[in-house]
Formats: structure tokens, C-alpha cells, sequence
């Protein structure tokens, strides 16, 4: 029974033997090549034989330099840069690296520049007043919004003193709770006669490049942009206000005042 098996697997070699020499002899060539990533010999000795594989992919080397009179360390996702004492790094072409700087104690981080230059509002993204989404506002009306007037949501309420400028950002995709990038209303409620505050709603990217602007109205005490674009997952609102002016009066205390209430709020 073993023979039996033997002979039979030695008169398939054969005959497989004869296949390879017919089409070596129909080439006229020893090796056939039937495809790139195929090669066919006769063995009829003993052979080498040596496969190359090349990348299709160019790395590219970022670098990151540190300035200033501050420190801190910038780290990468993904992993490879951390400078501190790491601030090199090659990245396969198209991959997607985000640079963190965190400032040491005692400094600050004031911008980015060369290929990853931040525009003029990155610092105000970095220390400005984040602004939540009340809750109720748009179930019971933006009345129910304000600060001081009716009590629910005293955190909107702002107090300016003369000269002071404030800053205040709304970011839809990282406030609990809210979904999309849609705003239905974006309000300053100005407690004074008069108009004293001045205001402005600007648009930017997260790299803090201005994409567009526009100054509140004021009107009957209340600056109000109602159904403001759709903001992009990389956009956010960034809400100018200051206080330039002397306030003539105010109906509160009737009298010349020192300092200017506003609630400011969005949903």
C-alpha cells in the first residue's frame, strides 16, 4: 500500500514536469514571467532568487522650534514629537499630525507660527469666557435667558466697568448637552438706557483666522443676531463687547452710573 501511493505521487511530479518544460520550450526561456508579482522556473538546479519591495509612501520630517522668553513642551498625536528634548519627527504623507503646546508654569502660550501660524484671534480662543447653552431658553422664551431680570440664569449676567473690553466664545460642538452647529439666537441684554455697550459677532477657525464679522445692532436695550449660519465642526463664534462710554443714566438707579450689566447668552 505505501509503494502504491508513492508511484502515484512521483507520476503527478512527472507529469507537472513535463507541463513547466512544454511552456519553458513555448517561451523559449527558462524563467516565464506571467504577471509582476509572479515568477515561474524550471528547477533544474539549484536557484536564488531575490524579491524587492519598494515603498509607495514618502515620509516627510516636521520640525518644531521653540521661542520665546517663556517654556513649555509641544507634544504630537500621533506619537513622535516631544519637545521638551524630542522635536523631530518623519510622518508617512498625508497623516494628520496635531501639535499641543502646554506652557511650563509661570509662561504662557502666545501663538504658533511658520506652517502652523495661528491668526490674530488665537490667544482670545485660548482666554476668553466660554459661553454654555442655557437651559430653557428655547422652550420658554429668550426672556427666560436673562441674567438678573428674571433669576434663572444669573451666569449670563456680565458686569463692564468703563474701559473694559470682554471676549466670550460659542462653541456648539463642545457644549454638553447641544447638537449640530446651528444657532438660533445670539443676544446681549444691556440693562442701561442708552446703548452703551458696543459689540461685534466674529466668526473664526480653531487656528483663530477670521472668516467673517459683523457688529450688533442695538435696539431697545438688546443687541440680537437671530438665526446666525451654520458653523462648520472647526468654526466657532468669538463675541467682542466693551464698554467706551459714560452712562448718561440708568433706570435701575436713576442715576449716572459706574458700571454696565448685560446678560449675554446663546441657544
Amino acid at each position: 500500500m505505501k509503494n502504491y501511493f508513492k508511484l502515484k505521487i512521483r507520476s503527478v511530479t512527472l507529469i507537472c514536469i513535463c507541463f513547466v518544460i512544454s511552456l519553458s520550450i513555448l517561451q523559449n526561456t527558462k524563467m516565464v514571467q506571467s504577471a509582476e508579482n509572479t515568477c515561474t522556473m524550471i528547477m533544474d538546479a539549484a536557484k536564488n532568487i531575490t524579491a524587492t519591495f519598494a515603498t509607495n509612501l514618502t515620509n516627510f520630517l516636521l520640525t518644531v522650534t521653540k521661542a520665546g522668553t517663556g517654556s513649555g513642551t509641544v507634544t504630537s498625536a500621533p506619537t513622535g514629537i516631544n519637545c521638551g528634548s524630542d522635536c523631530t519627527e518623519n510622518y508617512t504623507s498625508g497623516t494628520s499630525v496635531t501639535l499641543t503646546a502646554a506652557p511650563a508654569s509661570g509662561s504662557t502660550f502666545a501663538g504658533w507660527t511658520g506652517d502652523c501660524s495661528t491668526g490674530q484671534w488665537y490667544s482670545v480662543l485660548q482666554t476668553a469666557t466660554k459661553l454654555d447653552q442655557p437651559s430653557g431658553c428655547g422652550s420658554y422664551g429668550y426672556h427666560r435667558c436673562y441674567g438678573s431680570e428674571y433669576g434663572d440664569h444669573p451666569e449670563n449676567q456680565v458686569t463692564f466697568r468703563k474701559g473694559d473690553t470682554k471676549y466670550f466664545i460659542i462653541d456648539p460642538y463642545n457644549t454638553p448637552g447641544y447638537s449640530g452647529g446651528n444657532i438660533s439666537r445670539v443676544a446681549i441684554i444691556d440693562y442701561m438706557q442708552g446703548g452703551a455697550l458696543s459689540a461685534w459677532l466674529i466668526k473664526v477657525d480653531r487656528n483663530g483666522n477670521e472668516i467673517s464679522s459683523a457688529q450688533f445692532n442695538f435696539s431697545n436695550n438688546q443687541y440680537i443676531f437671530y438665526g446666525r449660519p451654520l458653523l462648520g465642526e472647526n468654526e466657532v463664534y468669538v463675541i467682542k463687547a466693551l464698554w467706551s462710554e459714560s452712562i448718561p443714566y440708568n433706570y435701575e438707579r436713576n442715576g449716572p452710573s459706574e458700571t454696565c450689566i448685560a446678560s449675554i447668552f446663546w441657544y
